[in-house]
């Protein structure tokens, strides 16, 4: 997943994702996003001590 400075916001970009197919990664973000709104307190702090792991790679963005 690819990410480009614009201004002060940092935005996915779509283009670079490496499995090629733009939809079905747009339809699994969002289905990762419409998943963490429903999510209880506690659930989404497991996702984020999962994702925190990763975090180092995007934090130098």
């Amino acid at each position: 997943m690819g990410n480009q400075e614009t201004g002060r916001k940092i935005m996915i970009d779509l283009l670079n994702n490496p499995a090629g197919d733009q939809y079905a990664y747009v339809m699994e973000l969002q289905r990762l996003l419409m998943c963490y709104q429903v999510a209880s307190p506690d659930d989404r702090n497991v996702v984020w001590a999962a994702l925190n792991k990763y975090a180092s790679k995007i934090d130098k963005i």
